[in-house]
């Protein structure tokens, strides 16, 4: 027999069978918990990984979305002259797609040679608001004026969202702070271009200099004695740099730390999101409504009166009766109302871009563990505020349309809306 057959040498006792395998099988549980660890491990480190690049992704395509919009828009712009562009004196409002992701914008005319425009664009869950302010250049004899872009920003949701006449005046003022600001940077720019070595511009920008990381670097021989800028004296005036003002905040774009909202405040708050939904619908069917009548029976209206007018005002006409002058009259007032008609149709776009952006901040606020009380009760407050819109534009419609119809009417024309309204107006 063999050391195999029996226990240890010079024992005589059989080996136990299970000796070995009761070792292995603790080291066998240990190798597969290490490899289990190390699994989780690299599925953890790249599962954050991706959710960063895919965060990072959504947001450089949102946007792109919107430069493509500001690149169609200036293109459209060159396409004709400024004096002829289409949101002449007022504003123009709309969206589309580029790439599989989506834009809206708002451009409004600053007479006579200024336009601000607002984008917003959209991948996924990503919104980034942009503000461009346009400029069409005056030193030119043609028509068809190069137009630049005098001023940019990304603007954060909560300043989107003031609105366009504070927005506008506050970049204004930051256009104005900026042009005040031009000597003093011409002039730093030049001193500091003159100066050698890791010292030489803290010394022109009055900053002490740090000993220990000035000596880890190998100065370079300086061509100049460096003097300090005046901080405000001598010719050039305060060549200090003064704050630039921020951009208006809407103060609810932040969540305010606060206790939880109560259930009953949770309630009014998901009662006033419904009441957002309902009326962002309502607008919207407004606004279908509306495309189909303007401009199409709203032009074809406007064109028979023209016809009637051309025949009974024109030059070779002898004498005119009270009848004839009645439908030289109806043309006249109901083309001067052609541009009624493109405010109506802007307010309509504004009106339904505001309760989104209503409705987007309530379904952000509404994640887990929802909003603090405070919070609550501004977006509430915010909704109201907002919904006004709705009534609003649905008043703005009749009105225009009723302006039209009294304009019409001594000719015995009106205009054709396809029936009376329902449904939260239409119209």
């Amino acid at each position: 027999m063999t050391e195999h057959d029996h226990g240890p040498a010079g024992t005589g006792a059989p080996r136990s069978p299970g000796s070995k395998n009761g070792m292995a099988i603790p080291i066998a549980i240990g190798v597969l918990l290490i490899l289990a660890l190390l699994a989780f491990a690299v599925y953890t480190i790249r599962r954050h990984s991706y959710r960063g690049i895919g965060w990072a992704n959504t947001y450089l395509r949102a946007v792109s979305a919107g430069e493509a919009c500001y690149t169609r828009l200036i293109s459209r712009l060159a396409g004709s002259s400024w004096e002829s562009r289409w949101f002449a004196n007022g504003r123009d409002a709309g969206g589309d797609s580029w790439m599989g992701d989506s834009y809206t914008y708002l451009l409004a005319d600053r007479p006579p040679l200024e336009a601000e425009l607002v984008v917003w664009g959209r991948c996924d869950n990503h919104e980034v608001p942009m503000y461009w302010r346009l400029r069409a250049d005056p030193n030119t004899l043609s028509p068809y004026r190069q137009v630049k872009t005098v001023y940019f920003t990304f603007l954060s949701p909560a300043q989107a969202a003031v609105g366009l006449g504070p927005l506008s005046t506050t970049i204004d003022q930051a256009i104005q702070v900026r042009d005040g600001n031009a000597t003093w940077h011409q002039t730093v720019r030049g001193r500091l271009m003159e100066t050698g070595g890791p010292a030489g511009p803290l010394t022109v920008l009055n900053i002490p200099a740090a000993t220990e990381a000035v000596g880890q670097i190998q100065p370079l021989s300086p061509s100049g004695n460096p003097t300090p800028v005046d901080p405000g004296t001598g010719a050039l005036g305060n060549l200090s740099p003064p704050a630039v003002p921020g951009l208006p905040v809407d103060q609810g774009g932040a969540v305010p730390p606060g206790p939880r909202a109560t259930p009953e405040t949770v309630r009014t708050f998901a009662t006033t999101r419904d009441k957002v939904e309902r009326a962002l619908d309502n607008v919207k069917n407004l606004g279908v409504k509306f495309s189909q009548i303007f401009p199409g029976r709203f032009a074809e209206l406007r064109d028979r009166l023209k016809d009637c007018a051309s025949v009974t005002c024109g030059g070779g006409a002898i004498s005119i009766s009270s009848g004839s002058r009645a439908c030289c009259d109806c043309y006249a007032d109901v083309r001067r109302l052609s541009g009624q008609v493109l405010a109506t149709r802007a307010a309509l776009e504004e009106c339904i871009q505001g309760l989104s952006r209503v409705a987007s901040a309530m379904d952000s606020a509404a994640t887990t563990p929802g909003p603090s009380e405070s919070r609550a009760n501004e977006l509430i407050g915010r909704a109201n505020s907002v919904m006004t819109c709705e009534q609003q534009s649905c008043q703005q419609v009749r009105q225009l349309v009723g302006a039209i119809n009294r304009a019409a009417s001594p000719c015995g024309r009106q205009l054709d809306t396809g029936g009376g309204g329902t449904a939260s107006c239409p119209f």
